[in-house]
């Protein structure tokens, strides 16, 4: 393998160790610190892309590679966010509402979250249509909304009658992993070249997330809420999207 194209591979194993630290670091109960490097792992995946475009290098393990790495950072790393305040939120509040046995097995609910992540990345790689756009939540966007929601509802205590009812967690799981593994296009993030209306809705989306990410910051004062909220954007804006093209046929 030449030197030019390891590096892109180089810079794909370095999102996979930012996931693997997030990971332990989740583990430890350092839930800030393993968001940290979820993020650093996003800003390793953009980069591994950017290198090989801008090397023209393109190898199958390199595909491979990086679908490995998301599964790690973008895949389990979140879900395990998700499943720990999920199990600390029924161990502290439904001990004797459920039975030991339920409460451990309702407490792992959340893993279908990585489960979705995988089935998502393996096709994603035999999927030929998903080259500019994807069909279905990307996994990084999962999991910046899942790092962007836990640290909200750890930050905002008027939420806590929501994220406190034994079943917020699995619908939230239900809801992801079915964004996930939907055929919703949903639009890239990057600008191609070409594609007139494509940059005009992209220029459109921008203009609504700084407006959405502004007043969330003026308001709210909460980072990691106008983050939720611009994930929500992202989301509702592409499902409005494939409405309205569904109904125009």
């Amino acid at each position: 393998m030449k030197i030019k194209e390891s590096i892109p591979n180089s810079i794909t194993l370095l999102n996979l160790l930012s996931g693997s630290i997030a990971t332990l670091l989740i583990f430890e109960g350092l839930k800030l610190a393993a968001v940290a490097f979820i993020i650093l792992g996003a800003l390793f995946d953009f980069l591994d892309g950017f290198s090989a475009r801008l090397l023209n290098v393109k190898s199958t393990i390199g595909k491979e590679l990086d679908s490995l790495a998301d599964l790690i950072t973008f895949g389990m790393a979140p879900t395990l966010l998700l499943l720990f305040d999920y199990r600390a939120l029924l161990d502290s509040n439904y001990q004797l509402y459920f039975s030991t046995t339920a409460t451990l097995l309702l407490g792992y609910f959340p893993l279908i979250v990585v489960a979705a992540s995988a089935l998502r990345l393996a096709i994603f790689n035999v999927d030929e249509r998903q080259h500019t756009s994807f069909l279905g939540l990307p996994t990084p966007a999962n999991a910046i909304m899942i790092c962007a929601t836990v640290l909200t509802l750890s930050s905002t205590p008027s939420l806590y009658p929501l994220y406190s009812k034994w079943w917020f967690y699995p619908l939230l799981s239900i809801v992801l992993s079915s964004l996930l593994l939907s055929q919703i296009p949903m639009f890239s993030l990057k600008i191609e070249r070409g594609g007139g209306s494509a940059k005009r809705v992209l220029i459109l989306f921008a203009a609504l997330l700084i407006l959405v990410i502004a007043i969330s910051l003026i308001f709210s004062r909460n980072l990691p809420l106008a983050i939720m909220n611009g994930m929500i954007l992202y989301i509702l804006f592409n499902v409005v999207l494939y409405l309205l093209k569904w109904f125009i046929k």
